[in-house]
């Protein structure tokens, strides 16, 4: 019966190894790609009057040979929804084709850019929803952000957020305040939004208006490894990512303002500093308010010294380690037909064993029939 054990036992791991590569693989591609649902709506009470939006939208990554990228935006569909009182207005607009110019934007990037804009939510929003209406890149300055660690989403490391915004803009309509909550994710590899929640508040006493904003992932070919570090000190956090060939080590002293990041891997990466709330700046009397973080690029081999601004409490040695997460997305179709195999495999394996026990079994029988036959043989003479 060992065997038998030792048989399952080694049919199941070849079996589980299977699945686990179906679902922990690389992609390598120059070319990345992220299909959106874009879901937006602005509600003002004292007009009674609601605006709704929808859009399927993607955006596609080409990395180019001098560390740049050509980020695409292609809109596949709006649907808008104007309520006001009893009145109700629809439309829904998509492309005549895909190479409709209307509903294209194409924007060059090098990295630096890349990883600010996609930090700071501007991504595929900013070029969308425009400065003038939600300027998210503005105002993720001055969030308070709450790091929650590393996860995946749609078979996709992430880094998750959450925040809280209170701002307020003088001398502009009687002090306009903005109040919002929410949390995103964004990739590890090219810090891109694949989750993009917010509820916020605009109010200056006359007006009263929520703007609600959801912002999802339909699919993508993202990378599903990466390079990742993290540590935190009293007064920041410092996260480093890039691409799977970076290798991105920080290191600083106490007592010091200063840390020194280098690039010691073949492609690009990123350090991105985020400020405690109650770090202190060195300036005395600052002109704006301390910004909740800066977004580094560093190239491959590039060695950089930055000045953070505030003493360092603790020594910091940082360096950036290979992402090995399994995803939470269980496939139960897909486990359920492993099973099947599985058991069928067990089956098999039962019936041989058994078969050969019984032909065992019957081979002894006949041998003791046998010297039975002989025994009684030697008695009678």
């Amino acid at each position: 019966m060992n065997k038998v054990y030792t048989v399952i036992f080694i049919s199941l791991l070849l079996i589980l190894g299977s699945f686990y590569s179906s679902i922990v693989h690389a992609v390598d591609n120059s070319d990345y790609y992220i299909k959106y649902s874009l879901k937006m709506s602005i509600y003002n009470p004292s007009m009674n009057m609601k605006y709704e939006l929808k859009a399927l939208l993607t955006t596609k990554l080409s990395l180019l040979e001098n560390n740049t990228v050509n980020y695409t935006v292609f809109i596949e569909r709006i649907e808008s929804k104007e309520i006001r009182g009893n009145q109700t207005s629809t439309s829904t607009t998509t492309p005549l084709n895909e190479n409709d110019s209307n509903f294209t934007i194409n924007i060059h990037y090098d990295y630096e850019q890349l990883y600010e804009t996609g930090f700071s939510n501007g991504g595929v929003l900013y070029p969308i929803l425009g400065a003038n209406l939600y300027n998210i890149a503005l105002f993720t300055k001055f969030y308070n952000m709450s790091y929650q660690g590393i996860e995946k989403y749609k078979d996709v490391p992430v880094h998750v957020f959450k925040y809280k915004l209170e701002y307020t803009i003088p001398y502009i309509i009687y002090n306009l305040t903005i109040s919002s909550k929410g949390e995103y994710y964004i990739d590890t590899v090219f810090l891109q939004p694949l989750y993009y929640r917010s509820e916020s508040v605009l109010s200056n006493g006359n007006i009263n208006i929520t703007l609600s904003l959801l912002l999802e992932t339909i699919e993508t070919n993202l990378p599903q490894n990466g390079v990742y570090g993290y540590e935190k000190t009293e007064n920041i956090e410092l996260l480093a990512g890039g691409l799977p060939n970076a290798n991105i080590l920080v290191n600083g002293n106490k007592g010091s303002s200063m840390i020194n990041i280098t690039n010691k891997g073949t492609e690009p990466g990123y350090l991105v500093i985020m400020y405690k709330s109650n770090a202190k700046t060195l300036a005395t009397t600052p002109i704006i308010p301390q910004e909740k973080y800066r977004v580094i690029y560093l190239a491959p081999a590039d060695t950089k010294n930055i000045d953070l601004g505030i003493i360092l409490d603790n020594d910091i040695s940082l360096k950036t380690s290979t992402i090995s997460i399994v995803s939470n997305n269980v496939n139960w179709l897909e486990i359920g037909g492993l099973a099947v195999i599985a058991v069928v495999i067990v089956s098999i394996t039962y019936a041989y064993y058994k078969k050969k026990s019984n032909i065992n079994t019957e081979n002894v029988e006949e041998h003791l029939q046998e010297e039975t036959s002989v025994n009684e043989n030697n008695t009678a003479h």
